[in-house]
């Protein structure tokens, strides 16, 4: 509904920001807040409705959508041509090796939810491995990855119950600890 768009649009108000929304009211309640909002499928659509010129643009934000999409990797192909040769992307998603996740999967539960890393209206799940990938795969460069983190407190027991059996399949606890804590990675790149 535009909420990305106008917190960034308080911070640098010379901005010009163009949404992409399918679902209308989204659409609609985007509309007050940026620049323009074109409606639609943003997979079915071709970059000419975007009225956006090649190489023009600073930066695209993909917060949290491209798990929603059938195929990302196209889509981040198709758009890198809009990026101006200094753009950048960047996106947050979900992660899917969160700890409660894989808490839940010891216990052979895998439920959709209606929000978070198990939304119900997720076609894609994650981890930072194939996050990477998603991005070089899309002919782009990372340029860094961060974690967003809200539980890690939470998270110690059932990571320190696990050590002994991540240390006998020879999983690096230090890196296991970063990646079930991340409930979401935030993701730069640009062109390479």
């Amino acid at each position: 509904a535009g909420a990305i768009g106008a917190a960034f649009k308080r911070e640098v108000p010379d901005c010009h920001y163009v949404g992409v929304e399918c679902v209308p009211e989204a659409a609609r309640m985007a509309r007050s807040r940026l620049d323009r909002v074109v409606e639609g499928d943003v997979e079915r659509m071709e970059l000419d409705a975007l009225g956006i010129a090649p190489g023009s643009v600073d930066c695209l934000i993909y917060g949290d959508i491209l798990e929603h999409l059938v195929d990302p990797w196209s889509l981040l192909a198709c758009h890198r041509s809009l990026l101006k040769p200094d753009g950048l992307i960047l996106a947050s998603i979900p992660n899917v090796q969160y700890w409660r996740v894989l808490g839940n999967l010891l216990f052979g539960r895998w439920r959709y939810e209606d929000e978070g890393v198990l939304d119900r209206t997720h076609l894609r799940f994650f981890t930072l491995e194939s996050v990477i990938a998603l991005f070089e795969e899309a002919g782009l460069s990372v340029k860094t990855v961060t974690s967003r983190s809200c539980d890690k407190a939470e998270a110690e027991p059932f990571i320190t119950t696990l050590l002994p059996a991540l240390v006998e399949l020879g999983v690096d606890p230090a890196a296991f600890r970063i990646r079930a804590v991340a409930l979401q990675w935030v993701v730069v790149a640009g062109l390479p």
